[in-house]
């Protein structure tokens, strides 16, 4: 009788201690909702009243305008545009959004006012990868974006440079013929075929061409230390073209160590190491 009642109390107490978890956690929930809904009022507010905004669509607080977005968001923005106009104003999450639905407006941002709106749009994982952002691709528009772009042209992407690495380019792309001329011959002789991926033999190419002319060598899967550097690369790819929600909301930046993103951008450290020797 002692251990059923032990046995009871045990489930009591496990039962109630979930309960009161469970409601703590909602009104944790419902307090950043509540602060996050009236810190948002206060800057579109604040915005409104300092700048006239284009049209904008009913915005929930939190996500802002993402509901509106479905799995084809080209579609999505075309039928906002028809009722809000060719310009609109999108909160994606916590950031302020221009959504250009004309050809005249995008040439009036592109091309008119191009120096205002050259800087691209920052993130968490290009600026853990990318040495703070000091890539030529993801830079700030300014005075070192200006050098860094200049010395390029000077160095890599001449006429003179081009022509100097001809012949780097054409001997890849006469191993990469060969190559898909041997594999189209042994599918022809055997039975069950030898199919070719031309997407990852052109991303094949592309790499050891930047490597050969960068690095001296290239690092294929055959070269030393190549599927290492595969790898990597695949790795970093993947990264820059990941999503951190922590870039849209701020709040949820702690889903990072979560949703394994946190883990993975110490992939910064391998391209670190591998260009360090």
């Amino acid at each position: 009788m002692s251990h059923v009642v032990r046995i009871n109390w045990l489930e009591h107490l496990i039962t109630s201690s979930s309960f009161i978890f469970s409601l703590l956690l909602t009104f944790f929930v419902l307090f950043l909702f509540v602060l996050f809904s009236s810190k948002a009022k206060q800057y579109y507010y604040k915005t409104s009243n300092k700048h006239k905004l284009p049209p904008s669509p009913s915005k929930l607080p939190f996500i802002g305008n993402i509901h509106h977005i479905t799995s084809s968001p080209h579609l999505s923005f075309h039928l906002l545009s028809q009722e809000y106009g060719p310009l609109m104003f999108f909160y994606l999450g916590g950031v302020p959004t221009l959504i250009v639905s004309s050809a005249a407006v995008a040439e009036a941002i592109l091309k008119t006012n191009d120096l205002v709106c050259s800087s691209r749009p920052t993130s968490r994982i290009s600026k853990r990868l990318l040495y703070d952002n000091k890539d030529l691709v993801v830079a700030p528009y300014g005075e070192y974006w200006r050098q860094i772009r200049k010395m390029c042209m000077l160095q890599l992407l001449s006429p003179k440079r081009v022509q100097m690495y001809r012949f780097v380019r054409e001997e890849e792309t006469a191993l990469m013929i060969k190559m898909i001329s041997q594999k189209s011959a042994s599918s022809l002789s055997s039975s069950s075929g030898n199919l070719v991926n031309l997407s990852e033999e052109l991303s094949l190419l592309l790499n050891n061409i930047i490597c050969r002319v960068s690095l001296g060598k290239k690092y294929s899967e055959e070269e030393g230390g190549g599927k290492g550097y595969k790898n990597m690369i695949n790795e970093l790819q993947e990264l820059l073209g990941a999503v951190d929600i922590g870039d849209y909301q701020p709040l949820l930046c702690w889903l990072k160590y979560f949703n394994g993103l946190h883990s993975r951008k110490r992939a910064s450290k391998l391209l670190i190491g591998f260009l360090n020797k």
